[in-house]
C-alpha cells in the first residue's frame, strides 16, 4: 500500500488543481486497466499534483548548472543554514550575489574568478530555472537529515 499523506493546498495549488484537465486522453486511457486507481474516467487530483512534481523536477535536472565543486562549495556557503527560499528571496538573492556577499567581492568579477576559480560568470549568466535549481541544491543540502553517508556529487547531480 502507498504512503498517503494528506495536503492542504495553498492559494497556487489550489487553482493548478481547480483548472487541471479532467478527463484523460484516449491514449493514455488505452495505456492503463480501467478502474486502476488514478487512471480511470478522470485526472485526479493526486495524479495532477504527481504530474505536476514530475515537470518540476524534469526542469531542474535540465536546468541545473554545469559547475565546478569550488563553486558549489561556494554556494553552499554563502547560503549557510538557509532550507527555505521564498519566490521573493530567490529573485533578489541570485548565487552570483550571494557568494559575493558573502566573500567581501566587489567590482571585478573576472579577477575574483581568476583568484578564487569560482565561476562568477557562469553565477551571473543563470537564468531564472537555473537559479532555481541552484537553490533546490541549497535547500537539499542544508535542510538534509544529517544521519548516514552523504555524497555531494550525487546532490550536484540531481540524483539525491
Amino acid at each position: 500500500m502507498k504512503n498517503r499523506i494528506q495536503i492542504y493546498p495553498g492559494a497556487r495549488l489550489r487553482r493548478f488543481l481547480d483548472t487541471r484537465p479532467l478527463t484523460p486522453n484516449p491514449v493514455s486511457q488505452a495505456r492503463f486497466v480501467r478502474g486502476e486507481p488514478d487512471r480511470a474516467d478522470m485526472i485526479t487530483e493526486t495524479c495532477a499534483i504527481n504530474r505536476l512534481a514530475d515537470r518540476y523536477f524534469w526542469l531542474i535536472d535540465r536546468a541545473r548548472p554545469k559547475l565546478s565543486r569550488v563553486t558549489w562549495e561556494a554556494i553552499l556557503n554563502a547560503a549557510s543554514g538557509w532550507t527555505e527560499h521564498t519566490l521573493d528571496e530567490i529573485d533578489s538573492h541570485r548565487p552570483v550575489d550571494m557568494v559575493c556577499d558573502d566573500l567581501g567581492i566587489e567590482g571585478d568579477l573576472d579577477a575574483a574568478e581568476k583568484t578564487t576559480g569560482i565561476e562568477f560568470a557562469k553565477l551571473a549568466a543563470l537564468d531564472d530555472a537555473g537559479t532555481l535549481a541552484v537553490i533546490e541544491v541549497i535547500e537539499r543540502f542544508w535542510g538534509r537529515r544529517r544521519e548516514g553517508a552523504f555524497n555531494l556529487d550525487e546532490l550536484i547531480a540531481g540524483l539525491v
